[in-house]
């Protein structure tokens, strides 16, 4: 390689050295977290209250002008530009468990806007984390005696988190049909329930000695002999599944007895299908 072409590599990385550390030093500091869920549920007119939190030991977290400072800086950007005007961000308070500052804007803002506030403010490489000033409303809980068995209900992955449901509706208007083994007098179920019917006419079935009839009780489903349902079926007792379901459904809830139901204002109508050996 001639002397021309090794002084041109060496410039050449030169320029690739140099161009490298200038992207380096203008990558901004590690910014800090943003929790965008309380986006996720609208606040009646806009969302004007975020908590801030400034990593313990920075000027911010001491200093109420360099607070400041920093809640102007961060609100003279992408949401004063879009607005048309400057946007007012004013510390209200000091949180007293962990140390977060709650702020607020001196306009609602939407959805865009909100977030875009908030990344400004986790952009300072003081700022630990941000997130929405959420307004909380209390959800049911009822106070039937076994409601804490009722994991299906909870908020693992194995339940419906049911709660918060309830505060939009309760099934009231509704009427669900229970297709299954019938019903059973049950106090924590009667004042839910309407007239059913019982659609089986076998009466090896149906155990009731009639036909089918506006009559959807339970006579039950249990097998006393081994074999009678087909080859080699079990002894079996009854398993009243048509109250379990019912009760699943909307079994009386908040009355201090027994289980909740998933939708307790609405009403079942019993429809009996299933007997000894099914159906």
């Amino acid at each position: 390689m001639s002397g021309f072409a090794k002084r041109s590599s060496r410039v050449r990385l030169l320029c690739l050295s140099s161009a490298v550390l200038a992207s380096l030093y203008a990558l901004p500091a590690m910014a800090g977290r943003v929790d965008m869920s309380g986006l996720q549920v609208e606040q009646p007119g806009g969302y004007d209250r975020f908590i801030v939190k400034y990593r313990d030991g920075s000027a911010e977290s001491t200093n109420a002008t360099q607070l400041q400072r920093s809640l102007t800086n961060a609100a003279s950007t992408g949401v004063a530009k879009r607005a048309g005007r400057a946007l007012g961000l004013q510390k209200l308070r000091r949180l007293a468990a962990g140390g977060a500052d709650v702020v607020r804007a001196d306009r609602k803002l939407d959805r865009v806007e909100a977030e875009s506030l908030m990344r400004q403010l986790a952009a300072d490489p003081n700022v630990e984390y941000v997130e929405v000033d959420r307004r909380m409303y209390a959800v049911l809980t009822p106070n039937d005696t076994r409601f804490s068995e009722q994991w299906g209900f909870s908020t693992t992955a194995a339940g419906i988190n049911v709660q918060p449901a309830w505060d939009k509706s309760t099934g009231a208007g509704v009427v669900v049909a229970v297709i299954d083994t019938g019903i059973t007098n049950h106090a924590d179920l009667n004042a839910n329930l309407l007239p059913g019917y019982d659609f089986i006419s076998d009466t090896f079935v149906s155990r009731d000695g009639d036909g089918r009839a506006a009559n959807p009780n339970d006579e039950g489903d249990w097998n006393p002999v081994a074999g009678e349902c087909y080859l080699n079926s079990p002894v079996t007792n009854s398993s009243w599944h048509g109250t379990h379901v019912a009760g699943t459904v909307a079994a009386v809830t908040n009355n201090a007895a027994g289980v909740a139901g998933t939708a307790f204002g609405a009403k079942v109508v019993p429809v009996r299908v299933l007997g000894r050996c099914g159906g």
